[in-house]
């Protein structure tokens, strides 16, 4: 059976909320190249002076892209392994557009 253009169209809102969801929250998909290019961890601290703070954060804890722990005096961030696949995926289109 043939998908209906009704059903290709709700696909698309889908896809269309999801990424409104992250482009609004400046620095969330910054966040995830940041910290793919910086490692497994970063102090939280450090990850939000480069992203101009929490709201990209918060977005990828929503779809569970990273971890936030509670280190002795300081917060670290994660990427889930989720989020490290997603990471890459980013990188991959970023040098892709970069290819002259």
């Amino acid at each position: 059976m043939k998908p209906s253009i009704e059903d290709k169209y709700q696909e698309f809102e889908k896809y269309r909320r999801l990424t409104y969801d992250f482009f609004r929250s400046y620095g969330a998909l910054n966040i995830l190249i940041l910290l793919k290019l910086l490692g497994p961890a970063g102090l939280l601290s450090e990850v939000t002076k480069y992203t101009k703070g929490r709201v990209g954060v918060e977005v990828l804890k929503k779809y569970r892209l990273v971890d936030v722990f509670r280190g002795d005096r300081s917060e670290v961030i994660m990427l889930t392994e989720k989020g490290e696949k997603i990471a890459e995926l980013l990188i991959e289109i970023c040098k892709e557009l970069t290819v002259e």
